[in-house]
């Protein structure tokens, strides 16, 4: 579906309860315009391991940050529970991976030194609640500064707040 064809659907129906996710051209344009990847490349750049040769990314979307990433790394792989999101991000990608799955049955989690989380994916008090069952192990960062509510203890959080500030919480 192009911009065009989202623009004809709302304007056809605008009081229709939609899922962001039927949308891929519609998050293709807000994070191609609104978003400033450099910040987040940063940010990954910033809290990796000396020795990272491979990164995850959960709620790759149409994957405009795997782009970025996949030449850099041994192994990028992004993870998403929406096909219609992973098909436009297959469409983008040359090098990395990306796989339909619920990130919080990720069963790899001590092979994960560092892991990137888009805050869309944790918007919800739900999603947040799963994140916080799913993220134990290891250090997560986050590029919001709200913490889930229910966390396992053993997690460990690297936030970054829009003014560069981080904090740990155990």
């Amino acid at each position: 579906m192009t911009l065009r064809h989202v623009i004809e659907d709302i304007n056809e129906n605008p009081h229709r309860e939609r899922d962001f996710y039927e949308y891929p051209a519609l998050y293709d344009f807000y994070h191609s315009r609104m978003l400033d990847r450099d910040r987040q490349v940063n940010l990954l750049e910033r809290y990796q391991p000396d020795d990272a040769n491979r990164v995850l990314e959960f709620g790759c979307g149409t994957g405009p940050l795997l782009t970025r990433i996949e030449d850099e790394y041994e192994e990028v792989l992004g993870v998403d529970a929406d096909e219609r999101m992973l098909e436009s991000a297959r469409k983008h990608v040359s090098e990395a991976d990306v796989l339909e799955a619920d990130f919080t049955e990720w069963s790899a989690a001590d092979d994960i030194r560092r892991r990137m989380c888009s805050p869309s994916v944790i918007r919800s008090e739900r999603r947040r609640r799963k994140w916080g069952q799913c993220s134990t192990g290891g250090s997560t960062t986050r590029t919001r500064s709200q913490t889930p509510s229910t966390q396992r203890d053993s997690a460990t959080w690297k936030l970054s707040t829009a003014t560069g500030r981080q904090s740990s919480t155990p």
